[in-house]
């Protein structure tokens, strides 16, 4: 978690029985406000955030293994174009071939990195196919899904009002996936 104010780490803090997350960044003309959010509200945020990605996940279904796959595949394309090119390359101009296998460098370099993006966030997706079973994980199989799927979360400063005096602003909460980057 992060105060959208200072950008400092909030820590977990407990007041009367509840539990609040807080930013305890040192006053600083940076952060108008040091935010604060109640624990269980901040946390069903990731929580609903994540089962709506899930649901999101649900739909594109199939899409995201077709892709994966045509990704690869185009990573072995660039492969057997390169090694095909040093091979050709035998008989012709240093200066013509160094550039021509530069070029087919950067394009297996640029497949290679599609693909493992596409890995990544694929490996994010199979974290939220989990999401099902949320209410019977553990909480270390919940924390999983967290680390595994949330880049980040931001929280918004009341802005002048004690949080006592303030209505929940579900908006105040920015749950930022790995997946969106």
């Amino acid at each position: 978690l992060e105060c959208g104010g200072s950008g400092a780490k909030m820590t977990a803090t407990n007041n009367r029985g509840y539990a609040f997350y807080r930013c305890q960044h040192n006053a600083s003309p940076d952060c108008a406000a040091r935010a604060t959010v109640a624990a269980e509200r901040d946390e069903a945020e990731v929580v609903d955030t994540l089962k709506a990605e899930r649901e999101l996940a649900k739909l594109e279904g199939h899409a995201s293994a077709d892709l994966g796959e045509q990704l690869h595949d185009a990573v072995r394309r660039a492969e057997r174009e390169l090694d095909d090119a040093i091979e050709a390359f035998g008989g012709v101009g240093r200066a013509s071939a160094k550039r021509r296998i530069a070029e087919l460098t950067a394009a297996l370099e640029d497949a290679e990195r599609e693909a493992e993006h596409h890995d990544r966030t694929d490996k994010t997706r199979a974290m939220l196919r989990r999401m099902d079973d949320w209410e019977r994980l553990s909480l270390d199989g919940r924390r999983g899904i967290v680390r595994a799927c949330v880049e980040r979360v931001v929280v918004a400063p009341v802005g002048g009002v004690s949080l006592s005096k303030s209505k929940w602003d579900s908006s105040r909460v920015d749950v930022q996936l790995f997946e969106k980057r």
